[in-house]
């Protein structure tokens, strides 16, 4: 059932997006620094939510390695903490 929901919705954005890129060929002049490039508006559009995309998914996975370092270490504490609690309750239960 989800597999067939993701593909209707792959073929709606596919089918949207070939009618934006269809209706949209008007060249617009675009100018950068020393940039003077004329494309296409749907081209300008795709490389701009592109370019979003490469820089969020950059971001993410940059969050991700250091939240993973994170957790690595919280683990090593852990595993000290109950080293330490494990030496303490045997040391309890030999002096009883």
């Amino acid at each position: 059932m989800k597999k067939t929901l993701y593909l209707i919705l792959l073929i709606l954005i596919v089918s949207i997006s070939v009618i934006f890129t269809i209706q949209n060929t008007n060249q617009v002049d675009v100018r950068f620094f020393s940039w003077d490039l004329e494309m296409s508006l749907a081209y300008i559009i795709f490389l701009s939510i592109l370019t979003g995309i490469v820089f969020s998914a950059l971001w993410i996975l940059i969050n991700m390695f250091k939240y993973k370092k994170q957790i690595r270490t919280l683990k090593k504490q852990c595993k000290n903490y109950e080293k330490q609690l494990e030496i303490h309750s045997d040391t309890k239960n030999q002096k009883i």
